[in-house]
């Protein structure tokens, strides 16, 4: 060829091409909403969150079952010295319920004709019941009866029925209604009375059965007087006597159960016309007097 301007030369269809293959886009993923923040857990009670404890389930000799609470509530009181005045320390089930020995739940309740009059002598913690009962047999020689002492006296001579007691109180069972009906009863049936119950029946479903069992009472001696004149008496009791249950903590719940329990008693046998009120504040010496003469009219009135 001449030499004009040269053509440039195109390149050979084998000749490799230096512009880059246009990339390679993936295919877009499906857009999703954005998840939903998890509202955060409401405000709870610490103690609602601990751990439970297992329940603790007390077994019947029936293999039934009286209590299920949680391992952190206090456990129930066995209380081996049966003090009188603590209307919790010896529970007395109205009916027997699911805490009733197989016997208790067998045999029918025995029932009797006492042989002489019952006098209650009724009144709150630390009105001087046993005092004025203490008198009243000294003074006129009658049997004196309380549930307390004949529980001690059957836990002490290990009978049968001692023994169930005595296993019920250290396991912190509650005693039924009628072992405790049961004691009064044959206590009443092998002495002739006049029988003074000192501190008992306790609770209106107490009354009914000890009524239907051994009849009604001829009066009820009621002691009174004001409940921070009995605490206080009580609190300087508790300096000499030994009491577990006399502090004032105690003491305001031993009033609460006597109200809620033993004033519906007093109601009854006064709607009944049987009951004697008598006041507890003056001196023990005047209260006496006043409980014998009350007495002696019961009494009276029965042989009448």
């Amino acid at each position: 060829m001449g030499c004009g301007a040269s053509t440039p030369a195109k390149p050979a269809d084998d000749e490799p091409t230096t512009a880059a293959p246009p990339p390679t886009t993936p295919p877009a993923e499906p857009k999703t909403p954005p998840a939903a923040k998890p509202n955060p857990p409401p405000a709870s009670n610490p103690e609602s969150t601990a751990a439970q404890p297992a329940a603790v389930v007390i077994d019947q000799p029936t293999g039934g079952v009286i209590a299920a609470a949680s391992a952190s509530a206090a456990p129930p009181e066995a209380d081996p010295s049966f003090e009188p005045d603590d209307l919790d320390q010896y529970k007395l089930p109205s009916d027997g319920g699911p805490s009733a020995s197989s016997a208790a739940e067998s045999a029918p309740p025995p029932t009797i004709q006492p042989d002489g009059p019952v006098i209650y002598v009724l009144g709150a913690p630390g009105s001087g019941k046993t005092t004025v009962c203490s008198m009243l047999r000294e003074r006129f020689g009658c049997v004196l009866l309380s549930a307390p002492d004949l529980m001690r006296e059957a836990v002490q001579s290990k009978s049968t029925q001692g023994t169930m007691i005595n296993n019920m109180i250290k396991s912190g069972q509650i005693v039924p209604a009628q072992v405790t009906l049961d004691l009064l009863i044959g206590a009443m049936s092998v002495r002739k009375g006049p029988y003074v119950l000192d501190g008992f029946p306790k609770s209106i479903d107490n009354l009914e059965m000890l009524q239907a069992q051994a009849g009604p009472c001829v009066a009820a001696l009621v002691l009174e007087a004001d409940e921070d004149a009995l605490t206080q008496r009580i609190l300087e009791r508790g300096q000499t006597s030994g009491r577990t249950d006399d502090n004032r903590e105690t003491i305001g719940r031993r009033f609460r159960t006597y109200s809620q329990q033993a004033l519906p008693v007093i109601d009854t046998l006064q709607r009944q016309g049987l009951v004697t009120k008598l006041d507890a504040a003056p001196s023990t010496q005047q209260v006496e007097t006043a409980a014998g003469e009350a007495y002696e009219i019961a009494v009276a009135s029965h042989s009448g």
